[in-house]
């Protein structure tokens, strides 16, 4: 389950919280790679702090998939690292983890709180506890984020594969890319035109999108930071040496690109 952690102070107007933002790191980090139902892909979870006396708390689905919950806050420092603001919002979660059965929706729910649940109260374990240790963390909130997403690419995938769908939508582009900057040929152009026409004259149908997009990199983690939850498309991702494709001449820069495509 991807987390999304908002927040929005009513009073100063910010809408941003420095600790929050390693909240919604950690999350990730522990439950992302995780499939917990179909019906919801994320629970956004927006802290509102200061609210007004009339503020009414939001709790919807979101874009079909995502489920929204607001929940008022009590935070003290939003510009610097805070302990006791990371906490009071990591304690929060499961409190909005079972709001999430309330939304009013149109359709049967398909959810698994319990397992979500079991899988937060497991993760608190790890949380950092002191200052020094949210520190700590904060210094590899990058490297941690960039995993989080490859993570989600392939949770994307896993929930495909649990819930296939028919081949309803003709497919239209297969589309290529790749970091390098290339000169003529350009092999990314030249392959995203000839994969795209056969696979139309094959007439290849997709479950319920049109597009795929094929994401290149030096490595999975590097090529999955591209992956955008897409209803009308689909990502995947290879490898391909750019140093080596760079220096290489035309005929192996061609067989290095192809080889890279087709075993995505």
């Amino acid at each position: 389950m991807r987390f999304l952690i908002e927040y929005k102070d009513f009073k100063t107007k910010e809408e941003n919280n420095f600790s929050l933002q390693l909240l919604d790191t950690f999350l990730n980090e522990h439950l992302i790679g995780e499939f917990h139902g179909s019906k919801f892909e994320c629970i956004l979870i927006r802290f509102i702090n200061n609210p007004t006396s009339k503020k009414k708390y939001k709790l919807r689905v979101l874009y079909e998939n995502i489920a929204e919950i607001e929940l008022p806050g009590n935070f003290n420092n939003n510009k610097n690292l805070n302990i006791v603001d990371f906490l009071t919002g990591l304690h929060r979660v499961e409190e909005a983890i079972m709001l999430v059965k309330t939304i009013k929706l149109k359709s049967e729910l398909d959810f698994s709180e319990d397992k979500l649940l079991l899988e937060f109260q497991q993760s608190i374990k790890n949380a950092p506890r002191t200052l020094k240790e949210l520190k700590t963390y904060f210094k590899k909130q990058k490297q941690t984020v960039q995993s989080n997403w490859a993570k989600l690419a392939d949770l994307s995938m896993k929930r495909s594969l649990s819930n296939p769908k028919p081949l309803t939508k003709p497919l239209i582009t297969i589309s290529i890319s790749a970091p390098m900057e290339e000169t003529e040929p350009d092999y990314t152009f030249i392959y995203t035109e000839i994969f795209s026409n056969l696979l139309r004259k094959s007439q290849v149908m997709l479950p319920g999108y049109s597009h795929i997009f094929i994401h290149l990199a030096d490595t999975l983690v590097e090529a999955k930071q591209e992956f955008t939850p897409n209803p009308h498309g689909k990502d995947a991702f290879s490898i391909i040496d750019t140093k080596k494709y760079m220096a290489s001449n035309n005929e192996t820069k061609s067989n290095m690109m192809f080889n890279s495509i087709v075993s995505h």
